[in-house]
């Protein structure tokens, strides 16, 4: 079973958290064949169960998933903010220590 079924198979899957789902990548790339097969079945069940769960949801309360993208837009923008927050910081540090060198130069 290619790597990448993995991969897509637990992107698909909205119930995990995203350290859950690197530890999951992370140690198909290890198993016989037989348990990944297994594992591959366990994902197809799981993302057939999150579907019937969001229909349920969704036919419950029709603002459901617009909610949920709004949540997963946020979530989303905080991550970039923070990225870009610590790469303005990486910044800032590497131009005070050129600052520091070429002031001892002088």
């Amino acid at each position: 079973m290619p790597q990448i079924n993995i991969n897509e198979l637990v992107s698909n899957i909205i119930i995990f958290t995203p350290e859950f789902k690197r530890e999951i990548i992370r140690d198909a790339r290890e198993l016989e064949p037989n348990r990944l097969e297994r594992l591959v079945v366990l994902l197809k069940e799981i993302i057939a169960y999150q579907t019937e769960e969001l229909k349920k949801k969704i036919a419950q309360d029709p603002e459901y998933l617009l909610r949920l993208r709004e949540r997963v837009s946020a979530r989303r923008k905080s991550i970039i903010q923070t990225a870009k927050s610590k790469a303005e910081a990486k910044d800032q540090t590497k131009i005070n220590e050129l600052i520091n060198k070429i002031k001892k130069v002088f």
